[in-house]
């Protein structure tokens, strides 16, 4: 009889990370989407049952995250930060889990021959990784302050966990290319 546990493990991985995920994201991604249509810099205050809000935009605002903590009560515990940590996380988990299925389904490896422990926790840490890169890569090649696209950070950090072996890969090699460079210290010694 084949063990469930593997199944049973990442189901549970896969159901946690994508509520942690979503919830990280939220307020976040509120923010952006009120910000196309109303502007949070605007000085029209808005009375509704004696609470003044700076605006509409900040109504609106308050009214959307009023609907997210029904579903996702801990995101008004954390500071924003946190919450972004946890979505790039758990979506890059989300991603090493897919990479798992993916091995199973198409290369048809079984589950108990693929690292269904060790690739969830190295997609959770990759997220890190691409957040930290999403800091660092526009502050480097853009002076001023750079804002992070939730969205945009979601599907970085699913992509990163889908590919976490190539992309390790690859930032070793840019890494190797472009800061240390090899070729330039193998020059040096041939002289």
């Amino acid at each position: 009889m084949k063990s469930f546990f593997p199944v049973i493990f990442l189901t549970f991985l896969g159901i946690t990370s994508l509520y942690f995920g979503v919830g990280g994201s939220l307020s976040s991604e509120n923010y952006n989407e009120i910000s196309k249509t109303h502007d949070f810099k605007s000085l029209d205050s808005v009375k509704i049952d004696k609470v003044v809000y700076k605006n509409a935009a900040e109504l609106l605002l308050a009214r959307e995250n009023k609907k997210s903590v029904v579903i996702f009560p801990w995101i008004v515990y954390l500071p924003i930060y946190v919450c972004t940590i946890l979505t790039a996380c758990c979506y890059s988990l989300l991603g090493a889990l897919i990479c798992i299925l993916k091995k199973v389904a198409i290369l048809g490896i079984p589950l108990s021959e693929t690292n269904y422990i060790s690739i969830p926790v190295l997609g959770f840490f990759t997220g890190l990784v691409i957040l930290g890169l999403n800091y660092v890569i526009p502050t480097v090649l853009v002076s001023g302050d750079t804002q992070i696209r939730p969205i945009t950070l979601l599907f970085l950090c699913l992509f990163g966990g889908i590919y976490v072996s190539e992309f390790y890969e690859f930032l070793t090699k840019t890494i190797l290319k472009k800061i240390f460079n090899p070729q330039e210290k193998d020059k040096k010694h041939e002289k």
